[in-house]
């Protein structure tokens, strides 16, 4: 088989789309998911990091952490669309998101992570990746 040229490689379909039916839970019903794109989980990623100010031998300095505090969140508000393909929710919504049925959540982020390639194997490293290249300037 051939290899695949770069305009082939750029043809390819950016994203998929799954429905998942949360009807056993309590007001929910069917969602619709949509694959990333490597930049929206760039961002994503990116957004879990944090700055602080520390001050280390008399210096003050920033210092930067990754924070996966809401990250399910985060992934629902960049993946769940209407059936036209739209965003339903915005990053201004991850704090609403953040108050919903944890069950419910947790099951769209599981399907989020099995179709986007993302393992917890993957977040832990990427929190230690993350730890182990900062540095003190």
């Amino acid at each position: 088989m051939p290899f695949m040229t770069r305009d082939q490689i750029l043809g390819t379909p950016k994203t998929g789309y799954e429905e998942i039916d949360l009807s056993d839970i309590p007001g929910w019903g069917i969602v619709r998911v949509k694959d990333l794109t490597a930049g929206e989980r760039d961002r994503i990623e990116q957004s879990c990091t944090v700055e602080r100010l520390v001050t280390v031998k008399g210096k003050r300095k920033i210092k930067k952490d990754m924070s996966i505090e809401g990250i399910r969140a985060k992934f629902v508000a960049a993946c769940v669309v209407d059936e036209n393909g739209t965003p339903l929710f915005s990053e201004a919504d991850v704090k609403a998101l953040n108050t919903l049925n944890a069950k419910a959540l947790d099951r769209i982020f599981t399907l989020i992570k099995d179709r986007n390639g993302l393992n917890d194997e993957d977040l832990d490293v990427f929190v230690e990746n993350f730890n182990e290249g900062q540095s003190d300037a």
